[in-house]
């Protein structure tokens, strides 16, 4: 009885269901996502606890034969005929059970239809799932908007950060024992709304505005598929299935909006919610097992990085706005959520690629190296405006033997699908095309894109528009742990580059 939480019975001899802490948690899990497909579910269920997948299977089939939760039957795309899995969804006893031991006093419950929406749903909750599972991986905690609930994964880990104290597990240190003619025929729907206290560097996972901001009018104000908040940063969710363009498209309340309306109405959600706002737009894509088939969107992704940024509304605005694939949003949430805790910062990009680059040792048995202030680079006779092209450093190299020869490379820190970056890209590979002479660098001059990962860097899809000779790669991830030396790409990404060879100067 040590590991159970609820003991349900339901007959004689205590006869029923013992609920441990792993389904506690994913009853309250689906309590606040509503609808999820059950392979979803069991990648929650072992953040918690070890079980192989067909033994989860059989204790959602008893969850089911008690009425705790209801199994709806999903075919998968078109590609694979006959091919089913199961969408798992709490039912109205599951909730009374976890009201009545004590995890959801204050909550209503409204079983959600998703109908034909659920390839959308399900893509939310995958979304939210790389989120979850990072955090609870790697700091062990998370919270529920809707349901006010510590998910606590791995404890140890947990006060280790000193993200918990010993108040915060909020599980009863007892078992709590409950019938099952305790069940009433109807459902008190009252509820008492509260505000949060929100915890610094914990992760909070939110369905609504309404759920962190229940005294604030929100009206007009555009809601989210979902919203990841920590410290002073909200990660607002958009899923599109495809069918939304800039020139027209469906909202859910059937009115005609375009992408680039739907994005203005974000614009006002920072002045009237004054946080770190960031937009994450992701389009279906075939990574995922879906109803239908959705393809890769790779032209609707570099259409919708170039043609956001025409808008001098947007331009200006401090709202940072990803777009990218399913696919691509486990890794730009892992990215995005290092960036808001401070694990990787700009700076660390720019000097971290530096001292990498110079300590190799191809480079650094040919080229002395400076990294150049805009005071150290007019020292140097260059010209080049760094503060108008919000640039902060340069990297220098130079070389006597044979001749002396310099080569500039302009660093900027780039993250996969973020469209103010491809902008800035895309602007500076036009200026040094048009301006190398005027500026006086040298023809080997060129930008330096620096992506934290090499998976980031393989699937950004860049602008059409950009001056791809005057641009090359390279990775945090490649730079810190090989020897090699071709640690560089163009922006087709076929091949490696050395040094001298991403450096050559082939205009003309």
């Amino acid at each position: 009885m040590r590991d159970v939480v609820i003991n349900y019975q339901t007959g004689i001899n205590e006869q029923g269901l013992r609920l441990n802490r792993a389904d506690v948690e994913s009853l309250l899990f689906l309590f606040e996502h509503k609808l999820i497909s059950q392979p979803q579910l069991f990648q929650f269920y072992t953040l918690i606890k070890s079980i192989h997948y067909d033994s989860f299977r059989k204790r959602i089939g008893k969850f089911a034969n008690l009425g705790l939760v209801q199994i709806k039957k999903y075919s998968i795309s078109k590609k694979r005929k006959g091919v089913e899995t199961n969408l798992i969804q709490l039912t109205t006893k599951g909730h009374w059970l976890l009201k009545e031991a004590g995890f959801l006093n204050d909550s209503t419950f409204e079983i959600n239809q998703q109908g034909a929406k659920w390839d959308r749903s399900l893509a939310i909750k995958e979304v939210v799932l790389h989120a979850i599972k990072s955090e609870g991986q790697q700091h062990g905690v998370v919270i529920g908007g809707e349901n006010k609930h510590l998910y606590l994964f791995q404890k140890e880990r947990a006060a280790r950060l000193n993200l918990i104290g010993k108040a915060d597990d909020e599980f009863p240190h007892n078992t709590v024992f409950i019938s099952a003619e305790q069940f009433p025929l109807e459902e008190n729907t009252s509820s008492d709304e509260k505000s949060f206290v929100l915890k610094p560097n914990i992760l909070y996972s939110f369905r609504s505005f309404i759920d962190m901001f229940p005294n604030v009018n929100h009206e007009s104000v555009v809601e989210p598929d979902w919203i990841l908040g920590i410290n002073n940063n909200l990660l607002n969710i958009e899923v599109d299935t495809g069918y939304r363009t800039f020139v027209k498209g469906e909202a859910n309340n059937g009115e005609t909006i375009t992408i680039e309306e739907q994005m203005k109405k974000y614009v006002q959600l920072v002045e009237k919610y004054p946080l770190q706002h960031t937009v994450l737009y992701v389009y279906l894509d075939d990574s995922f097992s879906f109803k239908k088939n959705y393809g890769k969107k790779i032209q609707k992704i570099r259409n919708f990085k170039q043609l956001i940024m025409n808008d001098e509304l947007m331009k200006n605005s401090p709202l940072e706005i990803y777009v990218l694939s399913l696919e691509s949003s486990r890794n730009a949430i892992e990215t995005l959520l290092r960036l808001y805790r401070g694990d990787i910062t700009d700076e660390s990009l720019i000097n971290d690629t530096f001292i990498y680059l110079s300590n190799k040792y191809l480079i650094q048995g040919k080229y002395s190296s400076r990294l150049l202030s805009s005071n150290n680079a007019r020292e140097l006779h260059y010209l080049i405006p760094m503060e108008e092209l919000n640039l902060h450093k340069l990297f220098y190299f130079s070389a006597s033997e044979g001749g002396r020869v310099e080569k500039i490379l302009i660093p900027i820190p780039m993250y996969e699908g973020n469209v103010r970056n491809q902008y800035h890209l895309q602007q500076l590979s036009i200026q040094l095309k048009e301006n190398k002479l005027k500026w006086g660098l040298p023809d080997d001059s060129k930008i330096l894109a620096i992506y934290p990962n090499k998976d980031s860097m393989d699937k950004d899809i860049f602008r059409s528009d950009i001056a791809n000779e005057q641009v090359i790669l390279c990775n945090l991830e490649n730079l810190a742990v090989t020897d090699n030396n071709s640690i560089f790409y163009d922006t087709t990404r076929k091949g490696e580059m050395s040094f001298d060879e991403a450096t050559r100067n082939y205009e003309g």
